[in-house]
């Protein structure tokens, strides 16, 4: 009949697997479907009837890098040129401010909150941090540490606010190359902010997006 058991395969000892094959008819029936034992069977994983694939119990692990979740079969732009989901990722990541360029002098910050989300190509970065010195710096302001250098050729992407204790400023986040970022003025045109423009105890907020 349309719900009897089609076939089955069963691990009679205390422990490992079970796989059933049935044939229901309707979608919210399964085709397919594994069952793990543990003192008593339980739903692993089924492809529905309708054709939809259900991870119950666990997690869809792509063992091998660069493979993922193709969508081949969808309407493509003129100028695609990949159709594969190969990536995911979140974490967080430490800002480290240097003082004119990518190897001058650290600042100190304190109060760091950064993260970030990496899907396929394209990252996110958020971050905070207080300065934390008083030292004598007037360099533009560096920020490296990136989680993810991007590539090349990206310019602008992000936007960044450094509220300071005499003038808040509002920045545009500019890639300089690609494994560091500096901040640019919207009120003033090609005004870099400096160090010294970040008061001791003062913070700074960004977000930028951009492609690796």
């Amino acid at each position: 009949s349309s719900t009897a058991l089609a076939g089955e395969f069963l691990n009679s000892g205390t422990s490992g697997y079970g796989l059933r094959v049935t044939t229901h008819s309707t979608g919210a029936q399964y085709g397919f479907a594994v069952d793990s034992y543990g003192g008593g069977y339980s739903r692993d994983f089924t492809v529905g009837a309708d054709g939809n694939v259900n991870v119950l119990t666990g997690n869809l692990v792509i063992g091998t890098a660069g493979k993922g979740i193709s969508f081949a079969a969808t309407g493509n732009a003129t100028g695609m040129s990949n159709e594969l989901l190969d990536d995911y990722e979140e974490g967080t990541w430490t800002p480290v401010i240097r003082d004119g360029h990518v190897s001058g002098t650290i600042m100190a910050v304190s109060a760091v909150n950064a993260s970030y989300t990496k899907i396929g190509n394209v990252v996110t970065i958020i971050a905070s941090f207080t300065r934390a010195d008083t030292a004598s710096l007037t360099g533009n302001l560096v920020i490296t540490g990136l989680p993810f250098a991007s590539a090349g050729g990206q310019q602008m992407g992000g936007n960044a606010w450094v509220d300071n204790a005499s003038a808040d400023i509002l920045c545009q986040i500019t890639a300089g190359n690609q494994a560091q970022m500096f901040l640019k003025s919207v009120a003033v045109p090609n005004d870099y902010v400096k160090t010294n423009n970040l008061s001791n105890g003062r913070p700074i907020y960004l977000s930028r997006t951009y492609r690796v």
